[in-house]
């Protein structure tokens, strides 16, 4: 079932045995994000991309190339982002990037950043066979105020190929306060992008729409929660 925002189709969420949610992504973005779920539990998806899984804004990708940010319930590790940076042939976009081997490298310099920054570089052939290194995708690691079960929408993913996924999602509340953030304050670049996000869902009558959906995940969430402390309880009885 799909419906339509401005021409643009978005998947609705079904709610069967939990909050279900399919091929919302574009292929591409599903190659690139899914894989981050297998290799990290600590990885929750944000920004505009999970906005759009929910169902609370439109996305079209072949117009817009958000950024994959992500949240953390804890700091990673040397080992576990390594294991990331590694996975996906990552570019890391601070002062001194490269190691002595000319690759991304992961130290306790950037273990304690803030805001973890890396890009995804492939090199794409041009005019007369030269090969030119393209940007193809920024990755976002918010290492700050990490986030709490009650911060983390759990979602069943249908991908293209009818693949299931585990995969979790920041809570919109969150990433709301972070576009109002940056959509008021002038001394950050992207005002407009963020400012036309707020407007979509709030100045054009979607508001309806947001806290309508957001019952019905936070519904779903407490009778998965009542379901888990009830099996619980079975065992040790």
């Amino acid at each position: 079932m799909a419906m339509m925002m401005d021409g643009i189709q978005v998947k609705k969420l079904r709610y069967a045995d939990g909050i279900l949610c399919e091929r919302s992504l574009s292929k591409d973005y599903e190659r690139w994000i899914l894989p981050y779920f297998e290799l990290s539990n600590k990885v929750i998806l944000g920004g505009s991309i999970a906005l759009n899984m929910l169902n609370l804004m439109k996305l079209d990708y072949s117009l817009r190339k958000p950024d994959l940010d992500f949240s953390l319930t804890e700091a990673f590790t040397q080992h576990e982002l390594s294991t990331i940076v590694d996975f996906f042939d990552l570019k890391r976009r601070d002062k001194n990037p490269y190691g002595p081997e000319g690759k991304a490298f992961v130290d306790d310099n950037i273990l304690k950043q803030d805001l973890i920054l890396f890009s995804k570089v492939e090199k794409v052939e041009t005019v007369n066979n030269y090969k030119e290194d393209i940007q193809v995708y920024k990755v976002d690691f918010f290492n700050k105020d990490y986030l709490t079960k009650r911060d983390v929408i759990p979602v069943k993913y249908i991908d293209h190929d009818g693949n299931k996924w585990d995969i979790k999602l920041t809570h919109p509340s969150i990433i709301l306060a972070a576009k109002a953030r940056y959509a008021f304050d002038t001394r950050i670049g992207k005002q407009f992008k963020h400012w036309e996000d707020l407007e979509e869902l709030f100045y054009r009558k979607n508001s309806d729409n947001y806290f309508k959906t957001m019952k019905d995940i936070e519904r779903v969430i407490d009778d998965q929660n009542r379901k888990l402390e009830r099996a619980k309880k079975t065992m040790w009885v």
